[in-house]
């Protein structure tokens, strides 16, 4: 279970890390702009 688990991260981490965190900033950001899109799009055709 724990190697499975830090088998895991150790994927994970570099999607994340660009050494001091701005990965996982970018892939927020990323996250709430096609939110963003998606909400506006749903607005316009409903």
């Amino acid at each position: 279970m724990k190697y499975s688990k830090i088998k895991k991260y150790e994927i994970i981490k570099p999607l994340f890390g660009d050494g001091n965190g701005l990965g996982a900033i970018r892939l927020v950001h990323l996250g709430l702009f096609l939110f963003g899109i998606w909400i506006t799009y749903g607005i316009m055709f409903a």
